[in-house]
């Protein structure tokens, strides 16, 4: 039995539960709700993305894809987008309030086409 499909659902599973905790801190972050400065909700997301890239990095292992598909190269590219707009998104300190809400906007729509990309498997999959 073929460990792929088991790997493909909890790598899912993650990819859920990261979009899920990024919508939520960033509805908190944006209610300036004290519940961002608990400790749990500063490591529970850094331990689920860090199964999210395990889980990724073992499909890449024993999946048929390769770094050669362009859309699996956009979308780790757009992977260090969304790292930072959580950066900015996320973190006190210099960055207005403004700026935060539009990071955390644009991380969202940035994951939500990561996403795609991981279904459709083309780049440009809506001008098909």
């Amino acid at each position: 039995m073929s460990s792929y499909p088991i790997l493909k659902h909890l790598h899912l599973l993650f990819v859920v539960l990261s979009l899920t905790g990024f919508i939520v801190r960033g509805l908190l972050m944006m209610l300036e709700s004290h519940w961002l400065n608990r400790r749990w909700m500063r490591t529970v997301p850094h331990f689920n993305d860090t199964l999210l890239l395990v889980f990724g990095l073992l499909l890449l292992h024993y999946g048929p894809w390769t770094l050669q598909h362009p859309w699996l190269q956009l979308k780790l590219g757009l992977l260090l987008v969304y790292i930072g707009l959580g950066f900015v998104a996320l973190r006190r300190g210099r960055v207005g309030r403004a700026a935060r809400i539009n990071a955390w906007w644009l991380g969202v729509m940035v994951y939500l086409y990561m996403m795609s990309l991981a279904y459709y498997k083309q780049p440009l999959w809506m001008f098909n």
